[in-house]
């Protein structure tokens, strides 16, 4: 049942268990709407209102106040607890009745409980009605769910019953005993004796009749007895439960009442129990519970609002039903179940707690005006409620959402102001900074921040306003005062949530300062040291990633996702880490839960991108274009279309698919002009060899907004790809990469640049690259193939333009030890040969082409010919030996 549908007796939904959750979140959505302009501006509150709400909430601390109330509730004796559960004394309520959990918790308390001496009640129903039992169409009783004993719920509730009545015999043993005290003071000292040995008699009598009872009266003993102790005894479980709730242990309660309950009867004492277990197993529930426990608390509720449909604590359960929603992140439910609790008739009082969360809820379904007008009348009606200084807060957040940004601060710069020893301030203070920040006015930020520690009462929250601090000096380029400030507060506040996140923040500073290598290890050991928070880990992900430590960066992405908090985007970037790193399969699980954990958002579609490029690389080509193909359909913003294509064209490319890849890719260059994603596109078509479109897409490339390497790869293939129609572009393209990048720069870059310069014939500077090649060549022995590659190449030039005996000379500097037998080494011998021959040293050419020909060069048989031919021109030229020097 959705919750629109009321209960005819006071407009409450009858029954919204999380079955419907779904239906209520639709129905709400479909007759909500956006605040109107017009809406927009009638819950803004100009100066005067303002001066208005703070004179009649004065500002103070409620929750102070209600604190020192408790504490001196609690010096009454009769409700003194000790160092340890079993020391708790059962004691009276501070109404007189059952003491129930402190109003700061926030449930309602319009039905207080009764003791012995206020009988508790429910709303009358014919005592004859033991048990209720819903009927279905046809007049079928339906039965109690589980094995649980139908309770009485419609029955006037009546006074707790006694303790167990003790044996009649006890009663008629201390009215002997009066007697014959009495008796005694008549009697004169001659009848002493008699009368010793008849009351000893009668006292051993007694005795034993009390030993037989005592060791009988469990066979023995009336149900009805059982039954009433069984009450007396749930009673007390409340009373203790109670007190287990005032000390915050709900847990412990819960199960003191769930013992109780079984064992007790039916009564109207067992409902209240059943109430009270309810209302200790929400507020027992984690921060982030699990669907289970949510259903599991949803079903109790619903089964005993419909087992107890008159109880005065009736609007408490659909209180904590809409709590369970908002744990759901079920906004619109619980908005529903908020707005028939305040207008329920009669009134529920006092309402601060429903209104507070409601404003709440409207606050996260961008309800403005709901949201203002909520905590308005909370602040009017309730203004020393312990949540009327947060609904301030609540008030600000609501301007901030219509873009009354200067109220807003207004707001919490008052609020701030006022509550120097309340941590409330600190909150405004927060949010001030926040807004600063995010307008890029970090002077106002630090100067707020400074103000609120040097005034402040209280250390609580400060370690927050500290990294704030630091946050706002980096910005401003105050690197030392900035590490001053986060070192401060290490040093003062050495373990709180704030460390890990005030440590990768250092890790920020003292990268700014130049001290990467002290900084990415402090990353790295925050990440490996620290299992929470979350946002911590992902941070120092982040700056690991930034710095270029992949491994790091994958290792505090897990760090973040193994604490089970992990959001959709954290688990997106831990999956794209482990690609880039290789690890396929682990990326692929990552992504394939971030998918999960968003469906319908942003991070969900680049998820899905990601598991087709890790398809790709996986050799699934198939499934990689079975994902990526729907996907630019399907996106909703046009980068994740350009992203999808840009994966699309990859895939075609690789499959060498390549006029689909060159359609893919100029469908991405219009759609997009994110750098990083058009050098992407650019790179792989012109690796595919597809110049005038990769020469096209890479023109729209800022090179200064993409990673170094993607930009040195980027220029190095455009120069390349120039050579083609303007050698001299091209070669200035290739120098450009080598001095930009020089740490980038590899040894085949160095080929290509030779080439370059021998296409665009610029000798001069060839051969000075050859002779730096020979240089590094001598320093390195690790550097002899690629000069062997250039020295084959420049020798090849030589040749080709007719200077033989300079082409020979180059060919003979390939020969290096260890390096004789490659197949660079084998040619450059071949036509160092041919070269000598050329210009006319035969005799010295013959005796290389026999040396090739009784080798297993593949120019062998070549060689053999051409020894023969050198020596005859060698004879008939009249030489007989080879020149010196040779």
């Amino acid at each position: 049942m959705a919750p629109d549908e009321m209960n005819k007796s006071d407009g409450i939904p009858e029954d919204s268990g999380p079955e419907e959750a779904a239906d209520a979140q639709d129905a709400a959505k479909s007759a909500g709407s956006p605040d109107s302009d017009q809406d927009a501006k009638s819950y803004l509150l100009d100066e005067d209102e303002l001066e208005a709400l703070f004179s009649k909430a004065n500002l103070e601390d409620p929750v102070g106040a209600h604190e020192a109330e408790s504490a001196t509730a609690s010096s009454d004796p009769d409700e003194a607890v000790g160092d340890s559960a079993t020391e708790i004394v059962y004691g009276g309520d501070r109404e007189g009745g059952v003491s129930s959990q402190s109003n700061q918790a926030g449930p309602l308390d319009d039905a207080p409980r009764s003791e012995e001496s206020a009988p508790r009640t429910e709303d009358a129903t014919p005592p004859s009605a033991s048990v209720v039992l819903d009927s279905d169409a046809k007049g079928e009783e339906k039965q109690p769910e589980g094995n649980e004993t139908p309770d009485e719920p419609d029955a006037e509730s009546a006074p707790r019953p006694p303790r167990a009545a003790r044996p009649a015999f006890v009663a008629r043993l201390k009215n002997w005993m009066a007697s014959w005290l009495l008796d005694f003071s008549a009697v004169n000292v001659g009848q002493l004796l008699k009368g010793v040995t008849a009351a000893t008699v009668g006292l051993v009598t007694a005795m034993l009749v009390f030993a037989m009872l005592y060791m009988n009266h469990v066979r023995h003993a009336d149900p009805s007895v059982i039954a009433e102790a069984r009450a007396a005894d749930i009673g007390q479980a409340m009373r203790f439960a109670d007190n287990l709730m005032e000390l915050g242990r709900p847990a412990e309660a819960q199960a003191e009442l769930a013992s109780a309950i079984a064992q007790a009867p039916p009564s109207p004492l067992r409902i209240d129990a059943r109430f009270l277990r309810i209302e200790a197993a929400v507020q027992a529930l984690p921060r982030q519970p699990d669907t289970a426990e949510l259903e599991a608390l949803h079903g109790e509720i619903d089964a005993l609002l419909r087992a107890a449909q008159n109880h005065p604590r009736r609007l408490e359960a659909q209180f904590w039903k809409a709590q369970l929603y908002e744990m759901a992140d079920m906004h619109y439910a619980a908005r529903a179940l908020y707005e028939r609790i305040l207008t329920a008739t009669p009134p529920v009082e006092p309402l601060d707690a429903v209104l507070y969360r409601a404003g709440n809820a409207a606050l996260e379904l961008n309800h403005g005006a709901e949201a203002a007008d909520l905590f308005r009348r909370l602040i009017q009606q309730h203004p020393e409620s312990p949540y009327a200084t947060q609904a301030h807060m609540g008030l600000g957040d609501a301007y901030l959402l219509a873009g009354r940004q200067s109220d807003a601060e207004s707001l919490y710069r008052r609020t701030a102001q006022a509550m120097a020893d309340n941590p409330m301030g600190a909150e405004a203070t927060k949010r001030l900074v926040h807004i600063a920040m995010e307008d890029s006015r970090y002077e106002d930020a630090a100067a707020a921040l400074k103000e609120r520690l040097e005034t402040a009462t209280t250390i609580e929250s400060n370690d927050e306003l500290y990294l704030l601090l630091a946050k706002a000096q980096r910005a401003m380029n105050e690197y030392d005062q900035a590490e001053q400030t986060l070192r401060e507060l290490l040093d003062f506040f050495p373990e709180t949530r704030v460390t890990p996140i005030a440590l990768v923040e250092l890790a920020n500073v003292l990268d700014a300062k130049g001290q990467r290598s002290e900084a990415v290890r402090l990353a790295r050991r925050t990440a490996s040291q620290y299992e929470e928070p979350a946002d911590a880990l992902y941070e120092a992900g982040v700056f690991l990633q930034n710095t270029g430590d992949m491994e790091g960066a994958a290792m505090a992405y897990s760090a973040a996702v193994q604490d089970g908090s992990a959001d959709a985007g954290t688990l997106l970037a831990a999956g794209k880490a482990y690609y880039h790193l290789g690890e396929l399969e682990s990326a692929l699980d990552l992504l394939r839960r971030a998918e999960e954990a968003a469906p319908g958002q942003a991070e969900a579609f680049d998820a899905a991108v990601a598991i087709g490029r890790v398809y790709h690389d996986m050799g699934r080509v198939t499934d990689a274009v079975t994902r990526l193909q729907p996907l630019p359909q399907t996106a909703a913003r046009p980068e994740q279309r350009a992203d999808a294509l840009n994966a699309l064209g990859a895939v075609y490319l690789d499959l060498g698919l390549i006029e689909p890849a060159k359609t893919v890719y100029t469908q991405l260059s219009t759609l997009t002009d994110d750098s990083e994603i058009l050098a992407e596109a650019a790179i792989a078509l012109l690796d595919a060899r597809a110049w005038d479109q990769g020469l096209s897409v890479s023109n729209q490339v800022d090179t200064g907004r993409i990673p170094d390497q993607k930009a040195h790869q980027l220029i190095v293939l455009r120069g390349e790809a120039l050579l083609r129609t303007d050698a001299a572009q091209g070669v200035a393209l290739l120098e450009e990469a080598r001095d930009s990048y020089p740490d980038l720069w590899t040894a085949d870059n160095d080929l290509a640049l030779l080439r370059a310069y021998l296409g665009s014939n610029q000798t001069a500077a060839a051969r000075e690259l050859v002779g730096e090649l020979e240089n590094e060549a001598r320093r390195n022995p690790a550097a002899t193939p690629p000069f062997q590659k250039a020295t084959v190449r420049w020798g090849d030039f030589l040749y080709q333009r007719g200077d033989y005996r300079a082409a020979a000379d180059a060919y003979a500097k390939t020969s290096a030890p260890g390096y004789e037998d490659t197949e660079d080494a084998e040619w450059a011998r071949f036509q160092r040969a041919n070269a000598l021959m050329q210009s006319m040293d035969y005799i010295t050419s013959a005796e290389l082409f026999h040396e090739l020909a009784e080798s297993d060069s593949p120019w062998a048989d070549t060689a053999a010919v051409k020894a023969k031919y050198a020596e005859t021109e060698g004879r008939l030229r009249g030489e007989t030996e080879a020149p010196l020097g040779d």
